[in-house]
């Protein structure tokens, strides 16, 4: 059996909190980012990758997208791979990587 409230190694802690302090100066969109990474990195050190929902690749930023399409379409994937996710924005409308107020939206330029 896994312990699931395992500590975290101090170097995952470390890279985690040195993030959070350069990005206290930063315009809200590219600190919203970086914190979205960073906390996908710690999840990352902590638990591991998961395998992409379309191909089934590796990923190691494990994070929910939600692609909307121009016939109103919503597709949510539990985490997609940097191609797959490239994909996606050239197919939708918006694309949507993160989770609750923490996310990054990409918009397709018509």
């Amino acid at each position: 059996m896994t312990n699931k409230h395992r500590p975290i190694p101090p170097e995952l802690w470390q890279e985690y909190l040195k993030t959070l302090d350069e990005t206290k100066d930063a315009p809200p969109d590219k600190k919203r980012e970086r914190l979205l990474i960073s906390f996908a990195e710690l999840q990352y050190g902590l638990h591991g990758g998961a395998l992409c929902s379309v191909c089934r690749a590796h990923v190691r930023h494990v994070l929910p997208v939600r692609s909307e399409r121009e016939d109103g379409t919503i597709l949510d994937y539990a985490c997609l791979c940097t191609r797959c996710l490239e994909g996606e924005k050239a197919l939708a409308t918006r694309v949507r990587v993160g989770m609750g107020e923490a996310y990054v939206e990409y918009t397709r330029k018509t």
